[in-house]
């Protein structure tokens, strides 16, 4: 589900992007920048499996408790 602004029917600006089932074992929020349809800019992503993440123009920084934080380059 994702509420926020669009432009010709995709997401693109401010939005917030929640996917799987709250209640269950796998789920996800992602509040950020889009465009066209795409994560894109500056966001922060919430995964139940995975962690927080924090994404700034393409570029993903884990977030752990232990600050030995590792970085890699999303692919969409």
């Amino acid at each position: 589900m994702y509420e926020g602004h669009f432009k010709d029917g995709v997401a693109h600006g401010h939005g917030l992007q929640k996917q799987g089932h709250f209640m269950a074992s796998v789920a996800s929020v992602y509040i950020g920048e889009w465009t066209n349809g795409v994560k894109q800019g500056y966001g922060v992503m919430d995964d139940i499996v995975t962690g927080m993440f924090v994404l700034q123009d393409s570029i993903v920084y884990l977030i752990c408790p232990c600050l030995s934080c590792h970085c890699f380059t999303l692919h969409s």
